[in-house]
């Protein structure tokens, strides 16, 4: 028995005679592990997307998603973000970039799964668009908010990941977070970014105080020293869901009856 890493974001596995083959596609990548010692033999970057493996004999097949070319570890041009808490930067296949696109996101404890499906789909769209944003060559590193002991994010590390990001000139935007009070804790460092307010995006936040007054709450009372440079810097994107949508109907045909009612009274109140 053993156990050895294989960098996270790996998903399928496929058993031949002398290796272990081990699919990670947010790397662009399958991993041979050798089972009688537990060490990696080789890692064969791929160019796509790999989505399932399969083994006939000694002869690995790999099915790939994507046409775009294989990805790279490292990337020459920009400054990678602290391997203590970040993956290997990923970039095009030429190994150069620009600028840095970071994602801060649980990639621990229960919610891993979400969250690494997420890296994932931003991976799968960089390397969509090959790494490129007009003129400029992508690299794109993921991040990592909760803390071993527990598997839940801690404000702390969100506000000193925050800080690694904001004293980076080479980071352009911060992908996360998924948690509001970790966005709360991590958008003053943000803010005060040497370049100039560093902008995050989010795709769960629901804290309405992160990009506007809300309510009086802990959070909100928090969120008033969110934007120490003046500036708002958080976007969240949320689909409205269907219940949203008939509370809004429904207040919008009620005001409208309501109208209605008063227009057509209005003659008879006059005679």
């Amino acid at each position: 028995m053993g156990s050895v890493a294989v960098g996270r974001g790996a998903t399928d596995v496929a058993v031949a005679r002398s290796r272990v083959w081990v699919a990670n596609p947010t790397a662009g990548s399958v991993t041979a592990v050798d089972p009688a010692t537990m060490r990696i033999a080789r890692t064969v970057r791929v160019g796509g997307t790999p989505r399932s493996l399969a083994v006939d004999g000694e002869t690995l097949w790999v099915a790939v998603a994507g046409e775009a070319p294989a990805t790279r570890a490292t990337a020459q041009g920009v400054e990678a973000l602290p391997e203590s808490t970040c993956e290997p930067v990923i970039a095009g296949a030429d190994g150069r970039a620009d600028v840095l696109i970071a994602s801060d996101l649980p990639l621990q404890g229960g919610i891993r799964i979400t969250a690494l499906q997420m890296t994932q789909a931003i991976t799968f769209v960089l390397r969509e668009r090959r790494f490129r944003a007009g003129r400029l060559r992508v690299a794109y590193q993921s991040c990592d908010d909760p803390v071993a002991r527990t598997g839940l994010f801690d404000e702390a590390k969100c506000a000193g990941n925050a800080r690694s990001y904001a004293e980076n000139a080479d980071v352009v935007v911060v992908i996360g977070t998924l948690n509001s009070p970790c966005a709360v804790a991590a958008l003053p460092e943000l803010n005060r970014a040497r370049g100039g307010p560093l902008a995050m995006i989010s795709p769960l936040n629901s804290f309405v105080g992160l990009t506007r007054q809300a309510p009086a709450s802990r959070l909100s009372s928090k969120a008033c020293s969110t934007r120490p440079a003046g500036a708002t810097t958080s976007a969240s994107f949320r689909p409205t869901t269907s219940r949203a949508l008939r509370s809004r109907c429904s207040r919008a045909t009620a005001a409208a009856t309501q109208s209605s009612s008063s227009t057509t009274a209005s003659p008879a109140m006059a005679s």
